[in-house]
């Protein structure tokens, strides 16, 4: 069998980016298709490529790596491409890493890298995310992970909750928020099952229904 790619990819809290690990592990009969014999090594490996696509978005941030071929495997070359096609040197943000990206090794996707402020969160909607290795043979071998961020929909919607009237007599804002509330949950539940368009129609909407009534999340 040949090696299987697997990655993990979580959102960070408050939707400051993502936090990526190669979960391809190593071969063994309960994971035949992890890194090493019959399988080829980590140390196969020649270059990485991890390719982060924003809601909407056709054209990816492009993070590659290349890394010493000797243990422990730090990276000796780390760019990040932006759709406008600029070319970021970020191996200072991944000097003390290695091949391959791990739990207690991860390599943080910031929000900065994706052209948001420091410490704002990234836009609602479906993120791909594709990874790619090549080999010394120059054997490709692909992965992906789809991410639903909800920040920005979660925080309207709290607020929208919190400020129902006290007087029972607003039955609208109550069910504007229950709307809102019901597009959120129904988002959340289409990307648990794969259906990611459908996610990410239904978070537009939960936005949508939240924009004229809540303005400081």
């Amino acid at each position: 069998m040949a090696l299987v790619l697997k990655s993990t990819v979580t959102v960070l809290d408050g939707c400051y980016g993502f936090s990526f690990i190669d979960s391809t592990g190593d071969y063994s009969v309960d994971n035949p298709g992890g890194y090493g014999a019959p399988n080829i090594a980590t140390t196969d490996v020649a270059t990485s490529t991890i390719s982060v696509y924003p809601p909407n978005s056709t054209i990816p941030y492009v993070f590659y790596f290349e890394w010493d071929k000797f243990f422990p495997y730090n990276y000796t070359l780390a760019t990040l491409t932006k759709p406008d096609g600029t070319i970021v040197d970020i191996l200072a943000d991944v000097s003390s890493l290695s091949f391959p990206f791990s739990v207690g090794n991860e390599f943080i996707i910031k929000e900065t890298y994706l052209d948001y402020e420091d410490n704002t969160s990234i836009i609602d909607g479906a993120w791909t995310i594709n990874y790619e290795i090549v080999d010394e043979s120059e054997n490709i071998y692909m992965t992906n992970s789809y991410q639903l961020t909800t920040c920005g929909a979660c925080c309207c919607i709290q607020k929208l909750f919190i400020n129902l009237p006290d007087c029972g007599c607003d039955d609208g804002y109550f069910r504007t928020a229950q709307l809102a509330d019901a597009y959120l949950k129904s988002a959340i539940y289409s990307a648990n099952m794969g259906y990611m368009e459908r996610a990410q129609k239904n978070i537009d909407k939960a936005n949508e229904i939240c924009s004229g009534n809540c303005k400081s999340c």
